[in-house]
């Protein structure tokens, strides 16, 4: 079975949970802006708004 391939919002999301997780992003520090955040994933504000909505669901922001 074919695996599908990673959406672009999750990616993101990847890098953000690999951020906090090496240090990038502190724990209960703020993420950088949507549109820094789009600037610096080179991705739309609206991939930004779903990966933080994914993030939220997990519990992570």
């Amino acid at each position: 079975m074919k695996q599908r391939p990673e959406s672009l919002y999750q990616r993101v999301v990847n890098a953000i949970v690999a951020g906090v997780d090496d240090g990038r992003y502190a724990p209960g520090m703020r993420l950088p802006g949507e549109r820094e955040l789009a600037k610096e994933f080179n991705v739309s504000r609206p991939t930004i708004r779903q990966a933080m909505s994914a993030l939220e669901m997990r519990g992570l922001v």
